[in-house]
C-alpha cells in the first residue's frame, strides 16, 4: 500500500509502515519502504547510495558483500584464538564479566568435579522382571499382594460387577441416570456459555436461561418483540392536508420512543406530498422535535423555483449520531419531483446537535404560496440502521 504527504506530516507524526508499504512524500519526490518495526524517523529513504564498507554511520544502507566480509573476519579471528594461560579454577558458574579464557576455566573446573560425583554413585542395576520389584536390600523380589501388605485381601475379580454385591451405593446404567430427578436444579442467573466443567445440572440450567430469553420472539414469530434491532421502521401513512392558508402547518408526524436512537445510528427519514399541477409554489419541511409540533431541528427544507409546476415530490434526508446521541451528521440527501418546469432547491445545513435520547416525533410541514392550491403530505417514513 503507498502513503503519500508532506515531508513534515512524516516526520511529525512518525508512523510505523507495515512491510513492504511505501511513503511517499509528495513535496520532496523521496520515499521510504516500511520494515513493520521502524518508525518513519528511524528508516533509511529508499533509492539512496549503498555504502561499501563498514562504518559508525546509523542511516547508511550498507551492502550484504561489506557485512558479510566484516562479520567473516571477526568470526575467523575468535574460532583461531588459542587458549593460552589456560587452568582449572574453581567449580563456580560462568558469569557475564568473566573473560573467555576464565569461562573455560571455570566449565573445566565443573566437568571435574561432576565425573568425580557421578563415580561415587550406584553401581548399574541389572533388569528384573515385569513380576518383581528392587527391595531395599538392594534384590529384586516378587511382587504380589503380601510384598503390598493386602495379604488378607480376597483374590475377587473387579473386572465385572457380577462378582461385586452392589450394597447401598448403585452402579451406574444408562437408565438410572436418564431417570435421576434434577434435585437442587434452578435456572441461571444470566445468560453464559455452557463449558465442559459444568454438571449436567448446572449445563441444563444455562439451556433453560437461554430458552426463556429467546421464547417471546421465537414463539411469537415477531421482529418487533426483538430488542436491540438492527433495523427499525417507524411510519405514518394517515395524510394530512393543508389548503386556505399561507402559513406553515403541520400535515403528518411520526412518534419515536425515548432510547430508540443509539450512539452512531443512520437514520433516514422520507416523505411523499403532493398538489395540483399549478405555477403556485409551496415549501415543505421536516423537524425532529420532543413534540409533536414544528420547532427543534430541521432535517430538511425545500422550496421550488417561481414557475415551478409539481404535481408530487419525495423528499429524504439521511443523518447518523456521530459517537453519541446529541450529534449528528447530515450524509445525504435527495429529492424526487414531478414537475413540469422547475426545480427543487435544498436548503438544509449539513450537521445537527439534538439530542436523540427522549421521546421524539418527525414532523413534516408545508407553507402553501397561496390559499388556493390543496397540499397533501400522503405518507411519512423513518427508518433506523444501527
Amino acid at each position: 500500500m503507498k502513503y503519500n504527504g508532506l515531508a513534515s506530516y512524516f516526520e511529525q507524526d512518525n508512523p510505523i509502515l507495515p512491510l513492504g508499504d511505501i511513503g511517499f512524500e509528495v513535496d520532496t519526490g523521496k520515499f521510504k519502504i516500511g520494515t513493520g518495526e521502524l518508525p518513519w524517523n528511524s528508516l533509511p529513504y529508499a533509492g539512496t547510495d549503498v555504502v561499501q564498507e563498514t562504518g559508525t554511520s546509523t542511516t547508511s544502507v550498507m551492502s550484504q558483500n561489506a557485512v558479510t566480509s566484516a562479520l567473516s573476519t571477526t568470526l575467523t579471528g575468535v574460532l583461531d584464538v588459542l587458549l593460552a594461560g589456560l587452568s582449572v579454577l574453581t567449580s563456580t558458574p560462568i558469569e557475564a564479566t568473566d573473560s573467555i579464557i576464565v569461562g573455560f576455566g571455570k566449565l573445566q573446573a565443573q566437568i571435574t568435579s561432576l565425573t568425580t560425583t557421578v563415580s561415587g554413585k550406584e553401581p548399574s542395576i541389572t533388569a528384573g522382571t515385569s513380576s518383581q520389584y528392587w527391595s531395599g536390600d538392594k534384590s529384586w523380589q516378587t511382587l504380589d499382594k503380601t510384598a503390598v501388605g493386602l495379604g488378607n485381601v480376597t483374590n475377587t475379580n473387579t473386572s465385572t460387577t457380577t462378582n461385586i454385591t452392589e450394597g447401598t451405593k448403585l452402579f451406574y446404567t444408562d437408565a438410572r441416570a436418564i431417570g435421576a430427578i434434577l434435585t437442587g436444579w434452578s435456572v441461571a442467573v444470566t445468560r453464559t456459555a455452557i463449558t465442559a466443567a459444568d454438571s449436567v445440572s448446572v449445563a441444563l440450567g444455562k439451556a433453560q436461561k437461554y430458552l426463556n430469553d429467546l421464547s417471546t420472539v421465537a414463539f411469537s414469530g415477531s421482529y418487533a418483540d426483538l430488542g436491540n434491532r438492527p433495523y427499525q421502521l417507524f411510519k405514518s401513512n394517515t395524510p394530512g392536508s393543508v389548503t386556505g392558508t399561507v402559513s406553515e402547518t403541520k400535515l403528518i408526524s411520526v412518534f419515536i420512543p425515548a432510547g430508540t436512537f443509539a450512539a452512531n445510528d443512520h437514520v433516514t427519514v422520507t416523505f411523499c406530498m403532493n398538489k395540483p399541477g399549478t405555477s403556485n409554489g409551496f415549501t415543505p419541511k421536516a423537524y425532529l422535535n420532543n413534540a409533536d409540533s414544528f420547532a427543534g431541528a430541521t432535517l430538511l427544507a425545500t422550496y421550488p423555483t417561481a414557475t415551478a409546476a409539481q404535481r408530487f415530490m419525495i423528499g429524504s434526508r439521511t443523518f447518523t449520531n456521530r459517537g453519541s446521541t446529541s450529534s449528528q451528521k447530515i450524509i445525504s440527501t435527495s429529492l424526487a419531483v414531478a414537475t413540469d418546469a422547475g426545480s427543487m432547491i435544498n436548503t438544509t445545513t449539513s450537521s445537527l446537535a439534538y439530542d436523540t435520547s427522549a421521546d421524539l416525533w418527525v414532523v413534516v410541514t408545508c407553507t402553501p404560496a397561496n390559499t388556493i392550491d390543496t397540499i397533501t403530505a400522503d405518507w411519512l417514513t423513518v427508518e433506523i440502521k444501527r
